[in-house]
């Protein structure tokens, strides 16, 4: 029997490689020292919100894979 769509394995990975993909592809657009975000240059912002994103998109991986979402 076929199933419609994608696997729930494909999603999760999907999902997971998110994360990643924007932070490096995202380095060129975000490389600049102004403006200054909570005190640290842009750039290391970007890295810091894309730390803490990151797991959010892991648990979303996660719950897809083991819930069937």
């Amino acid at each position: 029997m076929e199933r419609k769509g994608m696997s729930r394995e494909k999603k999760a990975v999907i999902i997971a490689a998110i994360p990643p993909i924007v932070l490096i592809l995202g380095a060129p657009f975000v490389n600049r020292i102004e403006p200054w975000v909570l005190g640290m240059p842009f750039f290391f912002f970007w890295h810091l919100a894309w730390l803490i994103i990151g797991p959010l998109f892991l648990t979303a991986a996660y719950l897809v894979r083991t819930r069937g979402g």
